[in-house]
């Protein structure tokens, strides 16, 4: 559970990252928001399997 905790900071780094390439126009905009729909649910993921865990442990 704590290397999934860990994994949070990244995915936040990545959201403002994220923004940025948004704002400069870097990458083609159907292809940013797959990615941004990838991670955003990978990180939901991890928030699920945290709950889960947190819940077989309590």
């Amino acid at each position: 559970m704590a290397y999934l905790k860990r994994a949070l900071p990244y995915f936040d780094n990545m959201i403002e990252a994220l923004e940025k390439v948004r704002k400069q126009e870097l990458i083609a905009p159907e292809r940013l928001q797959r990615f941004s729909d990838d991670m955003f649910a990978i990180r939901a993921e991890i928030v699920q399997l945290v709950e889960r865990f947190r819940n077989e442990i309590g």
